[in-house]
């Protein structure tokens, strides 16, 4: 940190406020420690307090600090203190451009950090979101199971080929077989066949 931090009062860590002290110079009332008298008269110790508490609504919040606006006699005109060099800006919105970027006195590593995460958080934040190898294969095992039981499955719902020819050979028997039962069996000729292999037409054989 610069020595702007420990030169000016009002660069504050957190909501902190420096104490209240009854002047014994000009009056014997309470001055407010941001602003000169010219813009905030002194006066009694709580009407000063309201006054430090409408400091945080114009306040610029840069990480652990807070910076108040100055009225003090160090520029004509309303102002921020930079806490990395000694530039002042009379603006809010351009405090925080020339904290942010602007300013060439800043540390480099704050900015990195702030930027790019340490890589054990990185590696932990990825562990959260992508879980290891093993964990995906074994989540992959208990949706997708091996083509072994997949083949034992299918054996069990679908038998295979030679099976089904066997089951169709039983139900429907081959043509030789079909003529040798027909001769077997004249009276189930369909009537006006004269020879066998026109009966046979009549049979619907799958």
């Amino acid at each position: 940190m610069a020595s702007s931090e420990k030169d000016h009062i009002t660069i504050q860590r957190g909501r902190s406020l420096p104490p209240l002290a009854k002047c014994t110079s000009c009056c014997r009332s309470y001055h407010c420690p941001f602003c000169g008298p010219s813009v905030f008269r002194p006066t009694k110790p709580n009407r000063v307090q309201r006054h430090l508490d409408s400091h945080f609504s114009r306040a610029v919040i840069h990480q652990e600090y807070i910076i108040h606006r100055c009225g003090l006699d160090c520029r004509p005109f309303l102002h921020y203190h930079c806490l990395y060099c000694q530039a002042t800006i009379i603006t809010k919105i351009n405090f925080e451009i020339h904290l942010l970027s602007s300013c060439k006195s800043r540390p480099t590593t704050q900015l990195r950090t702030r930027l790019c995460p340490p890589l054990n958080q990185v590696c932990h934040l990825r562990t959260r979101l992508c879980p290891p190898l093993n964990q995906v294969c074994h989540l992959r095992n208990q949706l997708c199971p091996p083509l072994n039981q997949v083949c034992h499955l299918r054996n069990q719902l679908c038998p295979p080929l030679n099976q089904v020819c066997h089951l169709r050979n039983q139900l429907c028997p081959p043509l030789n077989r079909l003529c040798l039962w027909l001769q077997k069996h004249p009276e189930v000729r369909p009537k006006g066949s004269q020879s066998l292999k026109k009966s046979v037409q009549f049979v619907n054989f799958p």
